[in-house]
């Protein structure tokens, strides 16, 4: 996505009632440089600011409202995103997406308490395919460039926004532009958002709070040195879950209300259907700390810029939850609500990293850049489970995150990527980087009540990879190019869960690679009026990470999770990216994508003691040539806009519609039903919004109706059998669920 057209508009997301009418240029940084979106070969969408308020995406789950090639499903206090159906599946402690994330140019190596720091954002860049070259690894699926508004030399200003809607929803935003000196500027900005929980049970609400300060200082016409800070806090009930199917006998609650949790506040006896409360109001809760610092210099040498960059970010959290709330209501266990427990996940994290680069200001014959990049991490992590809530004894400790153990991670790259035009018209990339990737990790495994298993003292272990880029792009006119590319990506080895697939190995797992053939075009056409760009790729994996879950043979008992590299994957998929400014004032925007992933050969093996299947011993898990679950058949969007000029102002309306394709939300191997998939059918979102824009463009108000059938279609889902008393066989499912419908209110006012 990403439009605009001239001359700009106080909406940049909505056409100009008077000018030419044309499709604005649109400026990215995917390549580590200012370029044209339309001149360079790599795919990239893109959201400003006002197309993410626009669209409602207020937190980060709610991205792929704007960019629906990104696709978020909330995990705790982290979150799994998803780039052309490349994602990770490793939620461990230590684990690190498969798309890389980056906040004003620095990595972020983790996605928990990200959602905060999305305010005052300028735009969103997301480069799709892999970018092992430019950002390194932990990059498969492409980088997800968040860029914030910086301080403005010269400038005093003022804005803010004031929105409210149903479920008690209150988000304010505002920021401050301060000129100190004829060099020096500030700028100050915070955000808070609050809504009640979309679920019965309170879960799936908004406690946000978040500020950010900065400066831009430039003490010569070669030089400008600028930094961020920011601080993020996110509390509530956190992301929820309900049980939307049960097997017969299974004894789990299924509500007739798919959205009435109560069941988290409230174990049920299913056969007497007797109540027994839980006697806490926390059943689920986040508390949440993310703060951070960039500070970048760059200097123009004339040839090249210098640019050096430090980051810093550390974030500590806690989360809780109940455990095995779907099993059967269990008299005989100590305790009056049975097998119902808690989860208690603290988790810490602190990271630095520093990239020192020079990029050519020339663009023929040669355009270059080459850097060096370090990084460094140290993680800690605990998931306690507690047997039940009355005696709060200890029944599964997947890993303890105290001071003294968790894991440590340090990468260090060199990287450098070349254009070489020939002759005009013809452009050939080449890339390349280098990445040593050192991991230890110490930490106790306690499962099952069992007694403590010495994982180290400490582990270590290292990997090395070369990643690279290659490719040709013709320009057939100035408006018009094609390309193709070969890229290769890397997803770094670490530490999970569990006793993993090789006992004397531990839950170590091999790095990911994979190697990305693509094709495509970008186009302009009608007097800048259409756009039209396309694309085309398939994806090789080796090595494909993916969790499993592994069950004590006959103990009856919730499994542990643990990683494993799953032998080979492909991923085959296009896109098509059209806006059409049929006139001044109409402006529609399609964006398609269809995908589809499948494993190669993939046989888990489950270690001794073991199994994937609960009741059949040491059972491996099959899923060769099966379908790599939550990848959408298809996703995309549809955006019309329309003007109306006013004698003192505009009026603009805006209708979209959100679509995914049929997705296999989970899988997993049944006792008695062999290899079980819960699926989401194809589905429409529709939202709509109307705003009045003041003549001066100094306010304006809006009004909005995001998902106006209310309806009720599954984010993501996961299959589990119960863990106690429960008749061989037995399984359910349970779904994170989209927004319901919400209507709103946005005011927004230019101070100065």
């Amino acid at each position: 996505m990403g439009f605009a057209q001239t001359p700009p508009s106080t909406a940049a997301s909505a056409p100009q009632a008077e000018g030419s009418g044309g499709l604005e240029e649109i400026v990215v940084t995917a390549e580590k440089r200012s370029e044209d979106v339309q001149k360079i070969p790599v795919a990239v969408a893109t959201a400003s600011g006002d197309e993410l308020e626009r669209s409602g995406a207020l937190q980060l789950r709610d991205l792929e409202r704007a960019i629906p090639d990104v696709i978020i499903a909330p995990q705790g206090a982290a979150v799994t995103m998803m780039i052309r159906g490349v994602f990770s599946t490793d939620t461990s402690p230590g684990s690190e997406n498969a798309d890389a994330i980056n906040l004003d140019g620095a990595y972020l190596a983790k996605t928990q308490g990200i959602g905060g720091l999305l305010f005052d954002v300028q735009r969103i860049e997301v480069a799709e395919g892999p970018q092992g070259t430019l950002y390194g690894r932990n990059a498969n699926g492409g980088a997800i460039n968040i860029i914030t508004n910086k301080a403005v030399i010269g400038e005093d200003s003022a804005s803010g926004s004031l929105e409210y809607g149903s479920y008690q929803l209150l988000h304010t935003e505002a920021a401050i532009n301060m000129a100190v000196t004829d060099d020096l500027s500030l700028r100050a900005a915070f955000h808070s958002l609050s809504h009640e929980g979309y679920l019965t049970g309170g879960q799936d609400d908004a406690d946000e709070k978040s500020g950010r300060v900065g400066f831009m200082w430039k003490p010569s016409d070669h030089e400008s040195l600028w930094a961020t800070f920011d601080l993020a806090t996110i509390g509530g009930n956190n992301a929820g879950t309900n049980v939307v199917f049960a097997t017969p006998g299974s004894h789990v609650f299924v509500p007739s209300n798919p959205r009435d949790d109560s069941y988290f506040a409230e174990i049920i006896d299913p056969v007497t259907g007797a109540v027994q409360q839980t006697r806490t109001n926390e059943v689920t809760y986040i508390n949440s700390h993310n703060n951070g610092m960039t500070l970048q210099n760059d200097y123009d040498f004339g040839p090249a810029v210098w640019t050096t960059q430090f980051n810093w970010r550390n974030f500590n959290s806690q989360s809780g939850d109940i455990n095995n709330w779907a099993d059967q209501y269990n008299p005989a266990v100590t305790g009056p609500y049975g097998t119902a427990g808690r989860n208690i996940v603290p988790q810490h994290f602190d990271s630095q990293s520093l990239e020192t680069r020079l990029t050519s200001t020339s663009t023929t014959p040669l355009q270059w850049v080459v850097g060096l990049y370090g990084f460094h991490d140290r993680d800690g992590g605990t998931m306690i489970g507690y047997a039940n809530l009355t005696t709060q004894s200890p029944s599964i400790q997947i890993a303890n995150g105290n001071a003294n153990i968790g894991e440590h991670a340090e990468s260090y790259a060199g990287f450098g990527q070349v254009t070489w035009t020939p002759v005009d018209n013809l452009h050939f990339i080449a890339g390349g980087r280098y990445t040593q990737d050192i991991k230890d990790v110490q930490g106790i495994f306690t499962q099952f009540g069992a007694g403590p298993i010495e994982l180290t003292p400490p582990k270590e272990n290292s990997w090395s990879k070369g990643t690279y880029l290659g490719g040709i792009n013709y320009d057939i006119t100035s408006k018009s190019m094609v390309y193709a590319k070969v890229s290769t990506g890397y997803e770094a080895g670490g530490f999970s869960y569990g006793p993993g697939v090789n006992p004397a190995q531990g839950p170590v797992y091999a790095p990911e690679t994979i190697t990305a053939y693509e094709i495509g075009s970008k186009n302009t056409f009608l007097d800048n009026t259409l756009r039209v760009n396309v694309a085309a790729w398939i994806y090789k994996y080796k090595e494909y990470q993916t969790n499993l879950a592994l069950f004590q043979n006959f103990i009856p008992g919730p499994p542990v999770l643990t990683a494993t590299s799953a032998g080979e994957a492909t991923y085959k998929g296009a896109s098509a990216d059209i806006q059409y400014a049929l006139t001044r004032a109409d402006l529609a925007s399609l964006n398609v994508t269809v995908l589809q992933a499948r494993y190669g050969t993939f046989v888990a093996p489950a270690p001794a003691g073991y199994t994937t299947i609960p009741g059949v011993p040491n059972a491996p898990e099959v899923l060769s040539g099966e379908p790599i679950f939550t990848v959408p058949a298809a996703d995309g969007s549809f955006i019309y806009d329309h003007t109306f000029a006013l004698p003192k102002g505009s009026l603009d309306w805006q209708g979209s519609v959100n679509f995914k394709g049929n997705t296999i939300l989970a899988e997993d191997v049944e006792a008695g039903y062999g290899l079980v998939k819960m699926d989401q059918a194809a589905f429409y979102l529709f939202n709509t919004s109307l705003r009045y824009t003041s003549e001066n463009g100094k306010w304006s108000v809006a009004v909005y109706d995001n998902n106006i059938a209310n309806s009720l279609k599954y984010r993501s889902g996961a299959i589990a059998s119960p863990s106690y008393a429960a008749p061989p066989g037995a399984y359910y499912e349970d779904a994170q669920f989209y927004d319901p419908r919400i209507i709103g209110l946005i005011i927004q006012a230019k101070i100065m």
